[in-house]
């Protein structure tokens, strides 16, 4: 089921569908910062580690992730 990123909070666990490592969210930006449309909602940080790999995401590309 994909993250709802409307109530997603900082320290949060995420998971990319079908890879096995764990995201920690540690940054989330408001809707319509950037730029971005507000349809797009909040964008969200997430990492493995501070360092390591990480990605981002909002409500258009949070079918790829779902709760840890």
């Amino acid at each position: 089921m994909a993250v709802d990123v409307w109530t997603v909070k900082l320290g949060d666990k995420v998971r990319e569908v079908g890879k096995d490592h764990v995201l920690i969210v540690h940054r989330i930006d408001p809707p319509m910062s950037g730029g971005r449309a507000q349809r797009h909602g909040p964008s969200v940080n997430a990492h493995i580690r501070p360092g390591g790999y990480g990605t981002s995401f909002d409500a258009e590309t949070a079918d790829r992730f779902e709760r840890a």
